[in-house]
């Protein structure tokens, strides 16, 4: 049975914030308890302003097995947060807060890059640092309360089977009976096969056009196939999807050339089968910038309908 050590978290840590150039951060007096999951500024792409803060959003949220008889509107601070989820206990009782502080450095950058993919300025010239998005994507992939879950079934039957097995390493150590610090390692280990993934294929934006609109979900990035087996990162065939915002949503797919970033109008019913992927992909619950109804019931080849269909990326 493999254990992971403490320093070898810092290490990969430290490789991370290396690669981004993300300078030592100071912890700050009051780090944040509830840590998200899926970043507040690309939910705030499917929210709408608060009535009664402009500062503020609020998006429709519906557990997905409830639709439409379940949602209400909620604030983007209160979804897809979970207390202390990047923020491991030493053996001696006090919490790291790095990767958490790094997460938000990249989430900062990232925001910027979204203003770009979201915005109607020049399309023929947009620049985007692929390697650095690829990153921040995989580590989406992979920050996951899903994969913290499983994490934690792991560790608990581990506990069962072999009762406490932890090597400890000194009193500045993790206590690696419990998910947190094993988490955040497989965030750390995974994310660059991860990446190298993401950049191996052709990047689309799809476009809603009239009034419809995508949804997102508690899991919002999503691998798809159309046929059954292996699908996630070890899949080679598989088509990746990410909502970026109400109007877009990014497409990662097989083709020849990954040059540019090409941007495809999308028909009525595309969006309508990509919202049941998102729906049928979700772990609990999906999100919307309008209230739900039950019209994503199309799940069909959700890889070849468009407004124009000789625009449609493949899925080869």
């Amino acid at each position: 049975m493999t254990f992971i050590k403490t320093d070898n978290v810092l290490k990969s840590l430290e490789r991370l914030k290396a690669s981004h150039q993300i300078p030592v951060i100071k912890q700050s007096a009051n780090p944040p308890k509830s840590q998200h999951w899926v970043p507040q500024f690309i939910l705030r792409e499917f929210g709408t302003r608060h009535a009664k803060d402009k500062k503020k959003f609020q998006l429709w949220m519906c557990p997905k097995e409830n639709i439409p008889k379940g949602q209400k509107i909620l604030s983007t601070e209160a979804v897809c947060a979970k207390r202390f989820l990047y923020s491991p206990s030493f053996e001696n009782g006090d919490r790291f807060f790095g990767l958490e502080q790094t997460f938000s450095a990249l989430e900062t950058t990232a925001d910027q890059t979204w203003g770009k993919l979201t915005s109607e300025m020049d399309r023929q010239h947009l620049e985007i640092d692929r390697q650095k998005l690829a990153d921040f994507f995989a580590l989406l992939h992979l920050r996951n309360l899903n994969i913290y879950k499983l994490s934690d079934k792991i560790i608990e039957l581990r506990i069962k089977l072999y009762g406490t097995k932890h090597v400890l390493d000194g009193t500045g150590g993790f206590n690696f009976d419990h998910a947190a610090p094993v988490f955040i390692s497989q965030i750390l280990d995974g994310y660059p096969r991860v990446s190298a993934y993401f950049l191996e294929r052709a990047w689309s934006l799809l476009e809603a056009t009239n009034e419809d609109e995508f949804e997102t979900s508690d899991r919002p990035l999503f691998f798809w196939t159309g046929k059954k087996g292996v699908t996630g990162p070890k899949s080679k065939d598989a088509t990746v999807f990410m909502p970026i915002s109400a109007k877009r949503m990014l497409c990662m797919h097989k083709a020849e050339n990954i040059a540019e970033l090409n941007f495809v109008p999308v028909s009525s019913q595309f969006v309508k089968a990509i919202n049941q992927l998102t729906r049928s992909n979700a772990l609990q619950f999906v999100f919307s910038r309008q209230p739900f109804t039950n019209e994503p019931a199309e799940s069909g080849n959700a890889g070849t309908k468009s407004a124009n269909d000789d625009h449609v990326p493949p899925n080869n």
